[in-house]
């Protein structure tokens, strides 16, 4: 089988769709990425097969030139299927107009689907429907995030990946006090971060561009700073994480159990879950405090790891992806 995966030249919502070309090349299927060329380098690094469509990033829905040569590829290479990303819509198109069955794969909760679900009376539904849902939906997303709509949902276990990784020999050695990562996609968060674990008796590892920290920012003694560690190797030894809403780093710490709190971004969801918190700048001292303490969280990302690798992994959903090809 020749499976065509499509996404946005951003690295994440790449990395979210490694695991499962990684299924499909073990399994002894074709496969081929296509993006903008900005992701190609990115793509080989991961050990997939690029296609590079289109030119530069458009702010539209549809990027015309992206669409256009990845159909004119997809005519040559003719593939059984289409993968893609759930707001790259070009993949859904390329496959209508080539005949061949579509499948969405989620790395954020999923809006299209209520909103579908919303419009089940209008008379081209069903046909809207296929095409912005695909014939399947792959869901790799925690469980608590999922909309109580029927839509085809796909559970699949999330495997982090995060690119390139390294496993540092200090890394190694058992802490001997508690462990805090704190992984920001937005460095002018890391001011109120900083500040509120400066004074805990804590280990904080702070995974994040230091170039782009405020010159206000206070490093004290108990933070250490990486450019770059992967989350998947940091957080296991991790009795907490950090981070700003980034659904990468919230699944991630889901995999490995670790209570997590929120700087921005929909945290709702995880604290009915009971696996974390959300803070502010000015309950963010209290709450870290409380998240390494309160031992009902740290069972409820427990339970929310069992459940998460209580799926299918990639590997087991590929015969179903075969029988739709």
């Amino acid at each position: 089988m020749r499976v065509l995966v499509t996404t946005a030249a951003v690295p994440a919502r790449l990395y979210n769709l490694v695991p499962l070309g990684w299924a499909l090349r073990t399994t002894g299927h074709e496969l081929c990425v296509a993006s903008l060329p900005g992701l190609a380098p990115v793509t080989k690094r991961s050990g997939l097969t690029a296609v590079e469509t289109g030119g530069e990033p458009v702010s539209a829905p549809v990027n015309d030139h992206m669409l256009a040569d990845l159909v004119e590829f997809a005519k040559v290479w003719r593939p059984d299927l289409v993968v893609w990303d759930a707001d790259t819509f070009e993949g859904p198109l390329a496959a209508t107009s080539l005949g061949v069955p579509h499948v969405r794969v989620l790395s954020t909760p999923d809006n299209a689907g209520p909103r579908w679900q919303q419009s089940r009376e209008h008379p081209f539904a069903d046909r809207l429907g296929e095409f912005v849902l695909g014939h399947a939906t792959v869901d790799p997303t925690p469980a608590c995030f999922r909309f109580p709509v029927d839509v085809g949902y796909r559970p699949v276990r999330y495997v982090p990946y995060d690119g390139v990784a390294v496993y540092p020999a200090w890394l190694q050695k058992k802490p001997r006090r508690p462990r805090v990562a704190v992984a920001l996609e937005r460095p002018s968060a890391s001011t109120a971060v900083f500040a509120a674990l400066a004074n805990l008796d804590v280990d904080v590892i702070a995974t994040l561009d230091t170039r782009r920290i405020p010159p206000e920012a206070r490093i004290a003694d108990n933070i250490r700073l990486l450019d770059h560690l992967s989350l998947n190797v940091l957080l296991p030894g991790c009795s907490a994480v950090v981070h700003d809403g980034d659904m990468k780093a919230i699944s991630t710490a889901v995999v490995h159990g670790v209570p997590q709190l929120g700087m921005a971004g929909d945290m709702t969801e995880i604290e009915k879950c009971g696996a974390g918190l959300a803070a502010d700048a000015e309950s963010l001292p209290g709450q870290v405090a409380r998240l390494l303490a309160d031992e009902s969280i740290k069972d409820g990302a427990a339970a929310l790891r069992a459940e998460m690798l209580g799926r299918p992994s990639p590997q087991d959903i590929v015969p179903e992806l075969v029988g739709l090809a």
